[in-house]
């Protein structure tokens, strides 16, 4: 290293959000940039291939959206050998009961419920990400 370079910092993995809710994606984007290297994705057929291209650390997906939704998403995930082992956090409205269900025997790591508060999320990914 040169006396005029600076250290680089390690480069930091990925965390992607996926909803189809533009506040959200923002929202969540905005909570996390200061930790993760955050990608969003408007749809889960967004995700799944940005999914397959980033290997992110951890994947926030919400339940609820048109075409393929959360659960349907989630199953993709969980049944693909190469992206099996990232944590999931699924994002509900609350009254999802079924839903939460649904994503936990379908291999769910985590969920919160929206709107996301930024203590509850942090708590989750520190717990998910531990290992890391």
């Amino acid at each position: 290293m040169t006396p005029d370079s600076t250290p680089s910092k390690p480069p930091r993995r990925p965390v992607l959000v996926i909803d189809d809710a533009r506040t959200t994606r923002t929202h969540l984007r905005l909570m996390l940039e200061a930790l993760f290297e955050v990608h969003t994705a408007a749809s889960a057929e967004e995700g799944l291939t940005l999914a397959r291209a980033l290997r992110p650390r951890a994947i926030l997906l919400d339940v609820q959206m048109p075409g393929m939704d959360g659960l349907q998403c989630l199953k993709a995930i969980k049944t693909d050998p190469d992206l099996r082992s990232i944590p999931v956090v699924m994002v509900t409205t609350r009254g999802e009961e079924e839903a939460i269900g649904r994503a936990q025997a379908l291999g769910c790591d985590a969920y919160v419920s929206k709107p996301v508060q930024s203590g509850e999320l942090f708590t989750t990914l520190r717990s998910l990400l531990s290992a890391d």
